[in-house]
């Protein structure tokens, strides 16, 4: 089967063509095409994405991106099985550029003749482990499989039984860990995205340095907290007289100057304090279920230090990460979602032509 597949829930327009065999009843995923268009540099000067720009952004890329797809032979052919695309969660603003583009190539390129399926962003992270750069995954022997989705807006904990049969346990009850990283480095005066530069400076710090909680870590549930320890950072700073008692985020009022010895020790002790939980209810849950492997998604799999955690935690239980083009947004997680949710007969999320829908 060969998918066609668009995304646009944040600030990534993404394309991508995708081929799935079963070969002893596992999909191996063949990525024909994957192309991305970030718009980071766009919304770095505001500190995160803003929908509307978001949204213009998306109108620009997708005829162009699309115009690009179409030099594909099996595209330009309609050799396309099924069109895939983003029905959220994500920014309605950019979810409905997608959705709408999507409709519209499915009516008047393909004349309707294939399917158009909605698919639910987070699946996409959660199949991403199938996106192996063309090689086969070893799932025969995964599962029981825990899956840790790990994103800017997202941290969810689940058990796959097997490819078709998921159980959430626990998910963020405020910020996701993606989003803490990213306002913590904010206060650390990094640009936007934050994230993979506390991972560089993580490397050159002390993470026992600055002694910050570790949100719900003993807690009997799957459940996690960011915002607290967002907090805390905040707090430190404070006290070390870096930021003034009168901060808030929109109107950033510094004291001082933060040194560079300062990032790196307080970036260290803040990944270590973020991760602590992550790793623990991993472990536990692996045990609880008798897991054979675990899988992650999202952008903060992309955090080498992660993966890295979770290996020397859990000894000889597989750990599966995506290549780091698939950690991020892209539409080929998309098409391998849209697939599995086809091949498993569930309902497809719908796109109404009364433009509303249902995730």
């Amino acid at each position: 089967m060969r998918i066609l597949a668009i995304e646009t829930s944040c600030d990534e327009t993404s394309f991508a063509v995708v081929s799935i065999e079963e070969h002893a009843g596992f999909p191996v995923v063949m990525v024909e095409k994957n192309i991305v268009a970030s718009q980071i540099a766009l919304h770095a000067p505001f500190g995160g994405v803003v929908p509307m720009l978001a949204k213009r952004e998306h109108i620009k890329n997708l005829p162009i991106l699309w115009k690009e797809m179409q030099k594909i032979p099996e595209v330009r052919d309609k050799k396309i099985d099924l069109l895939a695309v983003t029905v959220g969660p994500g920014l309605e603003p950019a979810l409905w550029t997608g959705i709408q583009f999507a409709q519209e190539i499915h009516k008047d390129f393909f004349e309707e003749k294939i399917h158009l399926v909605g698919v639910n962003h987070l699946e996409g992270h959660l199949y991403s482990f199938l996106l192996t750069e063309n090689k086969k995954p070893k799932t025969e022997n995964m599962f029981p499989m825990i899956s840790l989705v790990v994103s800017g807006g997202h941290t969810i904990l689940g058990v796959l039984e097997s490819l078709t049969k998921y159980t959430k346990l626990g998910e963020t009850l405020d910020d996701a860990v993606g989003e803490s990283f990213d306002k913590v480095a904010r206060l650390l005066d990094l640009p936007y995205p934050g994230g993979p530069l506390i991972e560089q400076l993580a490397k050159e710090g002390n993470a026992q340095a600055i002694a910050l909680p570790h949100p719900m870590i003993h807690q009997k549930n799957y459940n996690f907290s960011y915002a607290g320890l967002k907090t805390a950072v905040l707090y430190y700073l404070k006290s070390q007289g870096v930021i003034s008692q009168n901060f808030s985020p929109r109107a950033v009022a510094k004291k001082a100057k933060i040194s560079e010895q300062l990032q790196k020790d307080l970036s260290a002790s803040f990944q270590d304090a973020a991760f602590a939980p992550i790793v623990a209810k991993t472990s536990r849950v692996v045990q609880e279920y008798g897991a054979r492997s675990v899988c992650v998604g999202g952008g903060v799999a992309a955090n080498k230090k992660l993966p890295e955690l979770l290996k020397e935690k859990l000894g000889d239980v597989s750990v599966v990460v995506p290549p780091f083009a698939y950690c991020q947004d892209n539409a080929a997680m998309i098409a391998v979602a849209g697939y599995m949710r086809y091949i498993s007969k569930k309902k497809p999320y719908p796109i109404k032509a009364d433009g509303t829908m249902s995730i």
